[in-house]
């Protein structure tokens, strides 16, 4: 196989204000990636982004470095981190086969390299739901929100009349 695309989005500016498409963020499509014959480390593999998500705590992370917070900041020129949705390509990992899909933080490119599983959780979606849901009500938000009703909500059974 040939070199195929490996867009990515970078950040490229702490803001000042709302963050900017164009200028806090910019879209870079230079980079290329041979899926068949880039380099794998022994227990790492190669996952196609599917879905990423872009959430509101992301505009926390465009600050300058040495501003304290409970989340790294982004790194200029770096492509932008959030949760999403993947399927492995290629794997040295004997965890990841080729196909499965997978479950973390990933960069907002289309291919990366993954040294190791971490934290990625293997989806098995058994009910065939959407992949993209996985990063909203299946995922991360959906949790959140899910954890604070039962936190807040007091809900109790009712009782038919």
């Amino acid at each position: 196989m040939s070199p195929v695309p490996n867009p990515r989005v970078l950040f490229n500016e702490v803001p000042a204000g709302f963050p900017e498409p164009g200028k806090t963020t910019v879209y870079d499509d230079s980079k290329t990636i041979d899926p068949e014959t880039v380099e794998i480390p022994d227990g790492g593999f190669l996952v196609k982004t599917l879905w990423v998500s872009v959430d509101p705590y992301m505009r926390g992370r465009m600050r300058h470095p040495g501003k304290e917070s409970y989340v790294p900041p982004f790194a200029i020129g770096q492509p932008l981190t959030s949760h999403g949705v993947g399927v492995v390509v290629r794997s040295k990992n004997a965890e990841l086969k080729e196909g499965v899909h997978v479950y973390g933080f990933f960069s907002h490119q289309a291919y990366s390299v993954c040294p190791h599983k971490a934290d990625l959780i293997i989806l098995e979606n058994k009910e065939g739901l959407p992949w993209s849901y996985y990063v909203g009500v299946a995922g991360m938000p959906g949790k959140t929100a899910y954890h604070a009703w039962k936190e807040f909500s007091h809900a109790k059974a009712s009782t038919p009349n």
